[in-house]
């Protein structure tokens, strides 16, 4: 009698995205140094804008993009979102 053996099969998994990854800096504070400087929710021109920040608005840096052309901070009054630096 003969057995069967088991073959390996593959499976398709979930795929890679380009997408921006934040690497964490040390706790910085900065100051806004444009004006009208748009906060979005993700590192790149086609994210939604949370708010419009002030020149001279105080701000904490919490990460960058992989990059290096995006900014994640936190506001004073809470808002966390991404800047560009550029």
């Amino acid at each position: 009698s003969s057995t069967a053996t088991p073959k390996a099969t593959s499976t398709i998994g979930p795929t890679a995205t380009n997408t921006p990854t934040q690497s964490a800096v040390p706790p910085t504070t900065a100051l806004v140094s444009g004006y009208n400087v748009l906060l979005r929710t993700g590192p790149g021109m086609n994210f939604s804008v949370v708010r419009t920040l002030k020149y001279a608005e105080q701000l904490q840096l919490l990460g960058k993009s992989s990059d290096q052309t995006w900014l994640y901070i936190m506001t004073l009054d809470g808002y966390e979102g991404w800047i560009n630096l550029f």
